[in-house]
């Protein structure tokens, strides 16, 4: 999800939560792609038929989707939980290959 829409929707949901509820959200906070990949992962999200032949190239199905991962920058996510009034928020950082991310789970204080 980009990063603009997905800082929406955490914001959202931060704001739906109830006294004493838990929010908790995975995010990617880095891609260790090198330029290559980069580069790949550009022209198949932007120039016509380059993702139909890296389906092929994988012998997936030609019409399977072509999945975007962004990278947040933790502070964003920690500075809305901070924002909307949760305690303390605990972070569990996960390693995923390409994608390291974290798990962030924030508790809404009870009023």
């Amino acid at each position: 999800m980009p990063v603009v829409r997905g800082l929406h929707v955490v914001r959202q949901a931060l704001a739906r939560l109830a006294p004493g509820g838990v929010m908790v959200v995975h995010v990617p906070y880095d891609d260790r792609a090198s330029p290559l990949r980069h580069a790949i992962n550009w022209a198949q999200a932007n120039v016509p038929g380059v993702h139909w032949l890296a389906n092929l190239a994988r012998h997936r199905p030609l019409q399977y989707p072509h999945m975007l991962i962004s990278p947040y920058n933790l502070t964003d996510i920690l500075s809305l939980v901070r924002d909307r009034g949760c305690g303390d928020a605990y972070c569990k950082f996960i390693d995923q290959g390409r994608y390291p991310g974290a798990i962030v789970i924030a508790m809404a204080l009870q009023g």
